[in-house]
């Protein structure tokens, strides 16, 4: 439910005035939680949307970033099989991890093939009505 929240809040703030960076560099930005690696996505005079490496999204606040640093020219994506054995790590035993041919779904072994179908559904539809 949190990563939902978060990803409607970036789509609400890449939709406003906010600065959208496109083909942008791998940054390391410090804060009093740690490092975080990955690309800057939007920001404005108050906060900034940092991409991590594995997708998810990190709001922070500039005011509170104490560090920065360029890391490489260019952001890369872990790939989904780094990203299936991290979430596997993450979660633990109990939950299965499956991918489909845009997502990898996290689940109760007994309905995560019915969710995963589920995404892939909205995806497709969701492309080809805008298509």
């Amino acid at each position: 439910m949190r990563r939902l929240l978060i990803c409607c809040a970036l789509v609400a703030v890449l939709s406003s005035n906010g600065l959208r960076v496109e083909g942008a560099p791998l940054v390391e930005l410090e804060d009093r939680e740690g490092k975080h690696v990955g690309r800057i996505m939007a920001f404005d005079d108050e906060q900034l949307w940092l991409q991590e490496q594995n997708g998810s999204l990190r709001l922070m606040e500039k005011e509170k970033i104490r560090g920065f640093k360029q890391l490489s020219r260019s952001f890369r994506l872990i790939s989904g099989t780094d990203l299936r054995g991290e979430l596997r790590r993450e979660l633990g035993t109990g939950l299965e991890v499956r991918g489909t041919g845009h997502y990898l779904v996290c689940g109760d072994p007994r309905s995560v093939d019915r969710y995963a179908q589920v995404f892939e559904d909205v995806y497709r539809s969701f492309f080809s009505y805008f298509s």
